[in-house]
């Protein structure tokens, strides 16, 4: 997980810099759509990414993305690039990562679509790393031209009974949900700051056997002091009384 970490944080800030065209306006379809919102640019029709995108160095994957896919256009892909990337998510982490961050930087509602069904198929990989992919497709969805229609399907990913089998997965889907104004996610991302403490115990709650969580706390505890206007505090290798009390304090806040 280790290896994983530095390419989810690379993603998660490159995903920052992605537009949010059209979140209020008439949505772009992929046919016979209406017209972007005024001061929203649109790129040519049918972008398909270079054949080597996977092999790229990191340095040459940036450079592609900020040239050909730079904030504050919308670019329309191809449909067989769209079906290509879609398809990729699927992949090895790093190709599905790369595959999630080119539909997310095309700022395109397809290609948004695209990432929330791959999440919707609420896949559960083999390996520790295999869902960097879809970590990022649902980062990508906070802020997306299709984030309207986007919240309450992610927020299904995150509570209740069709709630995602990642933990992390499912964590970035309840943070972005929260981000769009969802707000029935935070007891689930309480519930993960909580992992593992005597408090979750007494209160019958079990997310996972998993001892690698540190990630996904550290997600909850973000998204919880941003919606919660205090300063992140709350260190994911805090000692378990000190996330208990932080939980608390931010339960505290946000529900009673």
């Amino acid at each position: 997980m280790q290896r994983r970490r530095p390419l989810l944080l690379t993603a998660l800030l490159t995903i920052a810099s992605c537009a949010r065209p059209g979140t209020t306006g008439p949505l772009l379809g992929v046919e016979g759509s209406p017209e972007p919102p005024a001061g929203v640019l649109t790129a040519r029709d049918g972008w398909a990414p270079p054949s080597n995108w996977r092999t790229l160095s990191t340095i040459e994957f940036e450079h592609l993305l900020a040239t050909e896919l730079p904030p504050d256009v919308v670019t329309p892909p191809g449909a067989a690039a769209l079906d290509r990337l879609a398809a990729a998510l699927g992949e090895d982490p790093g190709a599905a990562t790369r595959a999630a961050l080119l539909l997310a930087r095309t700022s395109h509602p397809a290609a948004h679509r695209r990432l929330l069904e791959r999440l919707e198929q609420r896949v559960l990989g083999p390996l520790r790393a295999s869902d960097a992919g879809d970590c990022t497709s649902a980062a990508a969805l906070a802020r997306g031209p299709i984030a309207a229609e986007t919240a309450e399907r992610l927020a299904q990913l995150a509570v209740g009974p069709k709630a995602h089998p990642d933990l992390e997965v499912r964590t970035e889907c309840a943070t972005a949900a929260l981000a769009l104004g969802r707000e029935e996610v935070v007891p689930y991302l309480l519930a993960v700051l909580r992992i593992d403490t005597d408090d979750a115990l007494e209160r019958g709650e079990h997310l996972t056997d998993s001892p690698n969580t540190a990630w996904a706390r550290g997600r909850a505890a973000q998204a919880l002091c941003d919606i919660a206007g205090i300063e992140h505090r709350v260190w994911t290798d805090a000692s378990l009384p000190e996330r208990e009390r932080h939980a608390l304090e931010l339960e505290t806040l946000l529900l009673k």
